[in-house]
């Protein structure tokens, strides 16, 4: 999962972790660059059959040239791994999972997957399910939540993702009076190709383009699968003043720094209001520690330490 081989592997590090029992074959039917460092990877699973996860939850991952497993966060929502009764009128695609990985030289599993697309297409993976970082949190009664706060930073938009994926749809299955749950979403990333500042709005617009699940991201907002808001925060650039960036015709709050503690306070309110709310933190290690401390702190949000779940990526 990190770009840099971690001291420890993957299954060392999720020893403890649960994890299924089965494997299961599944076949790499579509790869699509996000940009020059992540790869988008849809893998069927073949045969009629259907793989049950959670959202939120990683993959075992073994490739055909290492008998090393990769740990890899499944970025669709638990729905597209089901299999459809062919009678549907709506299953126009393959029961599928879907990953997002980024390049990564020295771990094995990774080159694999970054080797020229022709040459991986129509390869078999065998994969695992396991992780307890899920939504929803099996230790909260589904009841005493009305706002879920993701904080995402880089690829740790991975399970994220997957979550608010699930959420978008719980919505559209169910009535609004059923499922109201509000949600606030902190996106922090590198913008790619930075950023300068005399690039104009349409050329920061141009290069949010690359960054990973952004459109998916506005796609639930544009068309009112989720309600609540979206922050953006672009680092690793020029100062630049904050104001709002047009994507499918909407404007999202957007900064140029590092989001901060009084970006969460918008989000959790005071310490009454933060009593029905959960959030999710998944970054690197520091900026992950960082992010439950602010929230669960007492000086910071006064959030329940039980209410605040985390993953750090690797």
């Amino acid at each position: 999962m990190s770009p840099v081989p971690p001291k420890t592997s993957h299954l060392e590090r999720t020893a403890t972790e649960p994890r299924d029992t089965d494997l299961h074959d599944v076949i790499i039917r579509d790869v699509r660059s996000v940009n020059e460092s992540i790869r988008l990877f849809r893998l069927e699973i073949p045969g009629g059959t259907s793989i049950k996860f959670l959202a939120g939850q990683w993959l075992d991952t073994y490739v055909p040239s290492s008998p090393k497993a990769g740990g890899f966060t499944i970025t669709s929502p638990p729905s597209k791994a089901e299999c459809k009764p062919s009678s549907d009128a709506s299953n126009s695609e393959y029961p599928y999972l879907e990953l997002a990985i980024q390049r990564s030289p020295l771990n094995p599993p990774a080159a694999f997957l970054f080797r020229p697309i022709d040459e991986i297409l129509g390869s078999t993976l065998r994969v695992r399910v396991g992780g307890s970082f899920v939504f929803p949190p099996p230790s909260v009664p589904a009841s005493s939540i009305s706002r879920v706060i993701f904080i995402a930073g880089g690829v740790g938009i991975n399970p994220l993702i997957s979550m608010l994926s699930h959420i978008a749809e719980l919505k559209g299955r169910l009535s609004e009076n059923t499922f109201d749950t509000e949600v606030h979403f902190f996106y922090s990333s590198r913008l790619p190709g930075g950023c300068s500042t005399a690039d104009t709005t349409d050329d920061v617009i141009e290069r949010t383009q690359h960054v990973l699940f952004l459109d998916r991201l506005a796609t639930a907002w544009v068309e009112g699968h989720v309600k609540g808001k979206l922050r953006l925060f672009f680092t690793g650039n020029p100062p630049r003043p904050s104001g709002t960036v047009a994507l499918q015709g909407m404007d999202f709050e957007t900064h140029f720094r590092r989001m901060g503690l009084e970006d969460l306070r918008t989000a959790v309110g005071d310490k009454d209001q933060g009593l029905d709310s959960i959030a999710y933190v998944c970054g690197v290690p520091e900026m992950t520690d960082e992010f439950v401390r602010l929230l669960t702190s007492d000086k910071g949000l006064c959030m329940d330490k039980q209410r605040v779940f985390s993953e750090k990526w690797w």
